[in-house]
């Protein structure tokens, strides 16, 4: 399972960058779509093949053709690693291209409401000098000259009413164009909310919206295909143990078989009732393993006479039969 989950991920990343970089070749060369899109996908798997044959046959392969295999994997891991940054970037550049043309209707959004706040403050301040002047000749007449001050009024009044009739205009534009601004605003926000977690990584690391893209996608590029080849080897080398594993327990099972055999040809197999005599009540055959290791061990700790030593012989040889049987019964336990 564990070698079908290596060779499962391997090639579901290896896909992935595939389809990048397919697909980024097909949009740069149009004209070409398909055969740069078979192209590509033949290209990708020969990578991961000659990634596998490379590392199987290495101790094969002639001196001179080494450097050569491993260059072309890696200038192929190179041409899916431009092909992935590029597809990233064409995405990304998707993306923003809508946001960068809300900024510019913003900036210019700015630019008419500046210049018609700088025209508005002209126009207050022109109207303001007027009445500054015309409050200045009132206060020079005499109090009696009510006729004079009429005259005086009724010449700037003109002047000051077109004043503030342009000023009410610019202050009518102003609002038109703040409520545009706001409009704007609202589908900024809506529009950096597809970019929204990009640009917090940038303000987090002090970079510019466009630095951190290219950063996070070199990262991306760095981490994709190089994992994906690396899988593709260590499921090779999975594979190449799990058969060499297979064979030596398939060998070890015939020389447990032989050993078998040769141990049942022996003409000094141990009698029933020699070795009741050892193991007093207890029938030998129906004694475990362990329990007849344990007699072995407990005679080894005190001294024999001979009668006991050819008994101990005997348990010995019994206990290698049983020992010898159960691991053919059962080649994978240890």
């Amino acid at each position: 399972m564990f070698i079908a989950l290596l060779i499962f991920t391997a090639l579901s990343i290896a896909g992935s960058a595939a389809f990048f970089t397919m697909y980024g070749l097909a949009m740069t060369f149009a004209s070409g779509f398909w055969p740069v899109l078979f192209g590509g996908a033949a290209i990708e798997a020969g990578k991961l093949v000659m990634a596998s044959y490379t590392y199987r046959y290495w101790s094969h392969i002639r001196w001179f053709f080494k450097p050569v295999y491993v260059f072309i994997i890696l200038l192929a891991m190179f041409f899916t690693s431009i092909g992935v940054f590029g597809y990233l970037s064409a995405a990304y550049q998707k993306d923003s291209l809508p946001l960068d043309q809300i900024n510019s209707q913003l900036i210019a959004l700015d630019q008419k409401v500046d210049i018609l706040q700088n025209l508005k403050d002209e126009q207050v301040l022109q109207r303001q000098r007027l009445m500054d002047d015309k409050n200045r000749e009132l206060a020079a007449l005499p109090d009696n000259y009510a006729t004079k001050k009429k005259e005086v009024s009724l010449r700037y009044q003109p002047q000051i009413d077109k004043l503030t009739a342009e000023i009410d205009g610019y202050n009518l534009r102003l609002r038109t164009l703040i409520d545009d601004k706001q409009e704007v605003q609202v589908k900024t926000i809506q529009q950096e909310s597809k970019t929204g977690p990009i640009v917090f990584i940038g303000q987090a690391f002090g970079w510019d919206t466009d630095d951190a893209v290219k950063w996070l996608i070199i990262i991306i590029v760095i981490i994709f295909d190089p994992m994906a080849v690396m899988l593709v080897i260590g499921a090779n080398i999975a594979i190449v143990e799990r058969q060499t594993h297979k064979r030596r327990r398939k060998d070890d099972r015939v020389q447990l078989l032989e050993k078998a055999l040769e141990t049942d040809e022996r003409p000094s197999e141990p009698t029933m009732s020699e070795v009741e005599e050892v193991v007093s009540d207890n029938h030998a055959e129906s004694m475990t393993v362990d329990q007849i290791r344990d007699m072995v061990e407990e005679m080894s700790q005190r001294k024999l006479n001979r009668i006991e030593v050819q008994q101990k012989q005997m348990l010995e040889e019994l206990l290698a039969r049983k020992t010898l049987t159960e691991k053919i019964r059962n080649p994978n336990q240890e």
